[in-house]
């Protein structure tokens, strides 16, 4: 196996492991039903599916207050637009990867800057959110795929995977800072 390939094998393994929280939410933000759920009970959660309490006497609900992330208040609407764009970043990365996979750094330049860059869509976007320490990390995410755009066009693979490293070690300090 090529250096190269191994190193996007790589990432792909460890992205993959990165799960988006909520992402499997209904429109309410709960995770009524759904793929979670099925595993929760596979994996042995005793969660009462009529009350939502869970072993302990706890309900979802109460489980979700302790979460210790910066809530950003966000309407059921904004919620579902929000994992619906955080979606579409993650569409973004699996297409970069595919893109430098098969040695094709222009497509994936491209992809790099409409989907994970700094749009006037994003920006936009961004500043719509009630979070001013949200939109400061929100824009470095932006700038860094920009970035991660310029940089594949070097066609250089390590280069590459260092800047897409960048651009998810800020989805992932995000995502362990606020929640929605």
């Amino acid at each position: 196996m090529k250096k190269g390939t191994f190193v996007v094998l790589a990432a792909v393994i460890i992205y993959s492991g990165f799960a988006l929280p909520e992402a499997g939410a209904d429109n309410d933000g709960s995770h009524a039903h759904g793929s979670h759920q099925r595993h929760m009970k596979e994996m042995g959660d005793k969660t009462d599916d009529k009350t939502g309490e869970v072993p302990g006497g706890e309900t979802r609900e109460e489980m979700h207050q302790k979460d210790e992330r910066t809530s950003l208040g966000l309407s059921p609407m904004m919620k579902v637009h929000q994992l619906a764009n955080m979606r579409e970043h993650l569409k973004g990365v699996h297409m970069i990867i595919k893109g430098i996979a098969s040695g094709d750094f222009e497509q994936a330049s491209k992809t790099a800057h409409k989907k994970l860059g700094l749009t006037p869509e994003m920006k936009k976007n961004c500043a719509m959110m009630p979070s001013p320490a949200f939109v400061e990390m929100a824009m470095a995410f932006h700038h860094a795929g920009d970035e991660l755009g310029d940089v594949l066009l070097t066609k250089d693979a390590a280069k590459s995977l260092s800047a897409l490293e960048g651009v998810l070690a800020r989805c992932t300090s995000c995502h362990d800072q606020f929640r929605q």
